[in-house]
C-alpha cells in the first residue's frame, strides 16, 4: 500500500488537527500537505522553510510550531 491508499480514511477525522509542513519536502512534496488540509476537515496547515528533515535541525522552530498549533 502507498501513501494514496490512506487518503481515504483521513476524511474521518474529526477532531482538530495541525499539519506542520516542509515546503521544499523531495520526499513527500507540498502537494501532499495540501491535499491532506483539504481532506481532514478540521486542519490547519503550517508551512515551514526547509527540506524534510528541517526538524532535526531546527528544533526550536518545530516547537514553537507546535506551541502554536496546540493553541
Amino acid at each position: 500500500k502507498g501513501l494514496n491508499d490512506s487518503f481515504g480514511y483521513l476524511d474521518n477525522i474529526e477532531i482538530p488537527t495541525s499539519i506542520i509542513w516542509a515546503k521544499d519536502d523531495k520526499i513527500f512534496p507540498f502537494e501532499v500537505a495540501k491535499r491532506l488540509q483539504k481532506t481532514i476537515k478540521k486542519s490547519q496547515l503550517f508551512i515551514v522553510n526547509g527540506n524534510h528533515d528541517w526538524v532535526l535541525y531546527e528544533e526550536n522552530k518545530f516547537i514553537d510550531y507546535l506551541n502554536k498549533a496546540l493553541r
